[in-house]
């Protein structure tokens, strides 16, 4: 399972790995996010899984828009993000502004 940061800019990014493949499930991941100020124009979390072409290939998974999420955060408020996959391969998550402690479920 891994976590894209998609801007404006829409580049295409390489994932930041949250859980590897392979890991015995059930499995949990927790992260401190702190993005940078100069790409939050468009925030959005996108969470993706490897398929099995591997590489570069991802599946997306869904994602969350950070303005509509947090309207009130500022771009250096850092968030925690909370995945869960159960022993089914089914994924859960939640993501808290530590500074609000306002919390949302993915």
């Amino acid at each position: 399972l891994g976590l894209i940061h998609e801007n404006s800019a829409a580049k295409r990014l390489q994932p930041k790995i949250l859980i590897p493949k392979g890991t015995p499930l059930p499995a949990s991941s927790s992260r401190t996010l702190r993005l940078s100020p100069s790409t939050t124009d468009r925030p959005f979390l996108r969470f993706v899984e490897s398929s099995r072409l591997g590489g570069s290939n991802w599946n997306r998974l869904g994602g969350i828009d950070l303005n509509q999420a947090f309207p009130n955060r500022t771009a250096t408020d850092p968030l925690q993000l909370r995945v869960d996959i159960d022993a089914g391969g089914v994924w859960s998550g939640q993501l808290t502004c530590l500074v609000s402690n306002q919390t949302v479920r993915i």
